[in-house]
């Protein structure tokens, strides 16, 4: 029977128990975006620390910082194994963020920056070496993505409030950044970004809690620019800018399908906001359609911004769904995202907690809305505390864009339980609600099945929590900074603070 979630298969520090080394935070971890065909996966993790192995390759342990390349192993203690890893000879170098990409052999190269130095590393995983150094932001460098469409082609995020954009391709050796999206946009430093699928646009977030979608130019718009000054082509104005979504420093982003999922820090003294991860969408946004050919252009007292067509009553975007996430207070603080449509695997959010425990939502189910029979239990490696999920009323109508349909009109619960629309906007403490209580928003799917929108202001529960059975004891718990899935669905890393490492697995995908 296909898994819906996966089970914990170990759970460790990275590093001895008890090592004073082994406290290391571990920032990132990203799989390698290709299956393998021995059902093996790869994946590289970033954190503030070396690492090395005993002769035996028994015990992984923390020497300095550390960039470093596993492959998982299924019938292994540890699950994975240490293939490469970069030992920086550097105390001032402080790294945090990696992506994938390949150069033109298709061989793979892992990007990584941070703190110091403000430069992007470009290693070469085969030769085990750092081939390349590429330069241009003034500030530290807080996230880094491929282009899911042009594997030469990574973004990053700084805190000199810019966007940048590289193609690592030799014909841009001379000069590998192609694009920079700043100016009108982000106004404090950038935390993340996130590539739509089809590559043509990117989202950004950053501390002024402001989300950004910039439209990323085309091939044949670069090559202008390069050709006539080999000058990056600057990007001033987003297609759409919101400071009214978050409350806080947006520090995770994601797209499902042309909707987003987000979430922002909040600070552990401030109880009136809750731990949530919203789904949300942009009125009038077709990820396939050009962009608009007028900006989206600031005035005073706007706090949300839009290109595209829609009402003045919705502010240009809705909020359609929230998940409950408690115990997700600090900051740099990222969920995981599984999202396959092309291969019909069950769309499935995770999110760390500060409590050692992970958060699963299967989305599909969100959008049935329906219960369907029970998931199946964790087994290995892990305890688990099951949630009563909320039954959605058909809840898929907030997602029927991924069922082919387009809307233009506002979308409102279908018995008016959500707080009233607001006439006037304010800074950074308005969500755009409903713009009437008394419109019913019903669809039909090619399924046949017909769907309502649920009120969007109510958490979500998980489907499902597993709390993490760990050496730690029963008082201390661990942070989770990032997630990542494998490309097959069946591998999920974790990463955070203690140097703790979770590994799961499911062996038949949903």
């Amino acid at each position: 029977m296909p898994e819906v979630f996966p089970s914990i298969l170990w759970c460790g520090k990275l590093g001895a128990t008890g090592d004073a080394e082994a406290s290391q935070e571990i920032f990132d971890v990203r799989f390698w975006p290709h299956e393998s065909p021995d059902g093996n996966s790869v994946f590289a993790l970033v954190g503030g620390r070396n690492v090395s192995q005993t002769p035996e390759k028994s015990e992984i342990i923390a020497h300095g910082k550390q960039v470093f390349v596993c492959r998982t192993k299924l019938n292994a203690d540890p699950p994975f194994e240490i293939t490469r890893w970069w030992r920086d000879a550097d105390p001032a170098r402080s790294l945090n963020s990696i992506c994938w990409t390949q150069d033109h052999h298709g061989r793979p190269l892992l990007c990584a920056a941070g703190l110091m130095p403000k430069s992007i590393l470009i290693y070469d995983v085969e030769h085990d070496k750092v081939a390349r150094t590429i330069s241009g932001h003034g500030k530290a460098i807080n996230d880094l993505q491929t282009c899911p469409t042009k594997p030469s082609v990574i973004a990053s995020a700084s805190e000199d409030y810019t966007v940048r954009l590289w193609n690592l391709d030799a014909k841009y050796e001379k000069q590998p950044c192609i694009a920079i999206l700043a100016g009108q946009g982000h106004k404090q430093p950038l935390l993340a970004l996130a590539f739509h699928p089809n590559g043509r646009w990117l989202l950004s977030s950053a501390m002024d809690t402001a989300i950004a979608l910039w439209a990323i130019p085309t091939e044949a718009e670069v090559n202008e620019a390069y050709a006539r000054d080999q000058e990056p082509l600057l990007v001033t104005y987003p297609a759409f800018i919101t400071e009214e979504v978050h409350f806080n420093f947006v520090d995770s982003l994601d797209w499902y399908g042309d909707l987003i999922l987000s979430r922002a820090a909040r600070g552990s003294n401030d109880k009136s906001v809750r731990n949530e991860i919203l789904l949300w969408q942009i009125d009038g946004f077709d990820s396939d359609a050009p962009a608009p050919a007028k900006p989206a252009v600031p005035y005073p007292g706007l706090y949300t911004r839009s290109a595209f067509h829609h009402t003045p009553e919705s502010r240009g975007f809705h909020r359609l769904l929230t998940f409950k996430t408690d115990h997700t207070s600090r900051f740099y603080h990222r969920f995981g995202f599984l999202h396959r449509p092309e291969t019909n695997t069950r769309p499935i959010l995770v999110m760390g907690t500060e409590e050692s425990k992970y958060l699963f939502w299967d989305l599909q189910r969100c959008e049935e809305g329906e219960e369907p029979g029970e998931y199946p239990r964790p087994t290995r490696g892990a305890k688990s505390v099951r949630g009563r999920p909320k039954k959605l009323r058909g809840g898929a109508s907030a997602l029927d864009r991924l069922g082919g349909l387009r809307r233009e009109s506002s979308v409102a619960s279908s018995e008016g339980t959500g707080p009233p629309n607001t006439s006037s906007p304010s800074p950074n403490n308005t969500l755009a609600a409903p713009t009437s209580t008394s419109v019913s928003n019903a669809a039909v799917t090619p399924g046949g099945r017909r769907f309502m929108l649920d009120d969007p202001f109510t958490p979500l529960k998980p489907h499902l929590e597993v709390l993490a059975d760990t050496t730690l004891s029963s008082r201390e718990h661990f942070a989770t900074n990032q997630l990542s899935w494998s490309a097959d669905g069946k591998w999920l890393v974790g990463t955070g603070d203690r140097g703790m490492i979770t590994v799961f697995y499911r062996e038949q995908v949903a």
